[in-house]
């Protein structure tokens, strides 16, 4: 998995009246490169009211992630939850498609669990990318004050500073 393009930058995309959102670019270039076509999965955070998003590629990484999990508790003489864990894992995500301009429709039971409104902020985080609402992530606690405040940035900055038709 070495070779694997990482999921860098940020970027704050508005999200229509029919949850349709665009991919930004940067992310769509490690997207296309690490998975299959045009489809990315997208799964509820672990731990924050957000949504991450990856390639078919890092979702059979996970397969093989979730197998050493297991070998390595059971090794330790722990009890391993196969039936959640494995629910979690699968049930809980979508795979979408998306267009050549990077949209694509967020689903709406992840849509409403992450409180995405008019705003998706994209943030990459190496391996996979997160999705939030703006303001939740200024909102969440325990996230780092220099993300709240890129987050409040691009609220105040929606076309990311440029005027008019730049």
């Amino acid at each position: 998995m070495g070779d694997r393009e990482p999921y860098t930058g940020n970027s704050m995309a508005g999200v229509d009246g029919k949850s349709r959102v665009g991919v930004p670019a940067h992310l769509r270039h490690a997207l296309e490169k690490n998975g299959d076509g045009r489809v990315l999965s997208i799964a509820l955070h672990p731990r924050d009211r957000c949504l991450i998003a990856f390639d078919s590629g890092w979702n059979r990484a996970m397969v093989a992630r979730l197998r050493e999990d297991e070998a390595a508790d059971r090794a330790s003489g722990g009890v391993f939850d196969r039936a959640n864990t494995n629910r979690l894992a699968y049930g809980a995500l979508e795979e979408v498609a998306y267009d050549a301009n990077g949209r694509f429709i967020l689903p709406g039971f992840f849509k409403h669990e992450a409180g995405i409104g008019q705003h998706a902020l994209f943030i990459g985080t190496g391996d996979v990318f997160e999705i939030w609402d703006p303001s939740t992530l200024i909102a969440e606690p325990g996230v780092d004050p220099r993300l709240k405040r890129l987050a409040q940035y691009h609220l105040d900055n929606p076309r990311g500073g440029k005027k008019g038709g730049e």
